[in-house]
């Protein structure tokens, strides 16, 4: 089996999707950011990033990232000239190890063009690409150079904890979906960052939370 299997049988029942709170049984949507490009706004998205990364992720466990990019090719042998082009300009911005995939899988879009998933092994000691694909993913969203980080390099991120079966994905700059195989793993984190929670979906994150067993 592999890890994206593996995901898809233990959390999602379904592929990667951005809409990962509605779509499991246990899931956290927070509140990354305010709307706006602001300084203050980008800042504390990052942050909260960071912050919820750390509570849901130990030295101890296996993480995986991955990475979603959405290519367009002109025709079936184009891919791999996308591939290469992309992953040329994600290595400026990240440690090599990073480009050293333990699996990548390439399937048809909802609409059009493929989806290229790309998964590695999280180290401890890269924390800072870690912390640069963070930013690239609040950068795309954005619409904006911000500071050093060119936003022009789209991918989407995916951080999945698998000693702990916890998938997070930072959906865009304003928000972000943690969720798990089962309740004890997010229960903790429900409370602790219990005011960051986006307050649309808070009833139905009180209704499985909040409630005793």
């Amino acid at each position: 089996m592999t890890v994206f299997d593996e995901i898809d049988e233990n959390i999602l029942k379904l592929p990667l999707d951005s809409a990962l709170f509605y779509n499991a049984q246990y899931a956290l949507r927070f509140n990354l950011g305010e709307m706006g490009i602001r300084p203050k706004n980008i800042l504390q998205a990052m942050n909260r990033c960071v912050a919820i990364f750390d509570e849901f992720v130990s030295e101890r466990d296996t993480t995986y990232l991955i990475i979603k990019r959405y290519h367009y090719p002109n025709s079936e042998s184009e891919i791999k000239n996308l591939e290469k082009k992309f992953l040329a300009a994600l290595a400026k911005k990240i440690h090599p190890h990073f480009l050293k995939f333990e699996e990548r899988l390439i399937c048809p879009g909802k609409e059009e063009g493929c989806v290229g998933l790309y998964l590695f092994r999280f180290q401890n000691n890269l924390r800072d690409s870690l912390i640069e694909l963070f930013w690239l993913v609040i950068g795309s969203d954005c619409g904006e150079w911000i500071g050093p980080h060119d936003r022009r390099i789209w991918l989407d991120l995916y951080v999945y904890n698998q000693s702990q079966k916890i998938l997070f994905h930072p959906y865009d700059s304003r928000g972000g979906d943690l969720v798990a195989a089962n309740k004890v793993s997010l229960q903790n984190i429900f409370l602790k960052l219990n005011s960051w929670l986006l307050e649309d979906d808070r009833s139905q994150m009180d209704n499985v939370f909040a409630k005793a067993p």
